[in-house]
């Protein structure tokens, strides 16, 4: 196969709700010039992912979206310019 396929369970024990998640990840990725390379990380990554995938059910989409602005605000301020100088006052 070319890909990995994952399937996890996750559990809230406080109210015995189970889901599942899901990933496919190649194995190959394609660099800069064309050429398929093996993924060193494709399994670690195909794992990660259907855990978060499982584990993002339980998570109110409310929440999901307010966490996204206040990320998108802090991207902002990050990439804002520095405040222009005040030019020097003439005496």
């Amino acid at each position: 196969a070319d890909s990995y396929t994952c399937v996890v369970k996750a559990r809230r024990y406080s109210t015995g709700e189970d889901r599942m998640g899901a990933f496919e990840q190649p194995k190959f990725y394609t660099d800069k010039e064309g050429k398929q390379k093996p993924n060193p990380f494709a399994f670690t990554l195909v794992l990660s992912k259907a855990q978060r995938n499982a584990m993002k059910q339980f998570i109110p989409e409310t929440a999901i979206q307010e966490g996204y602005k206040e990320w998108k605000v802090n991207q902002k301020a990050k990439t804002a310019p520095p405040p222009a100088a005040a030019p020097p006052a003439k005496q």
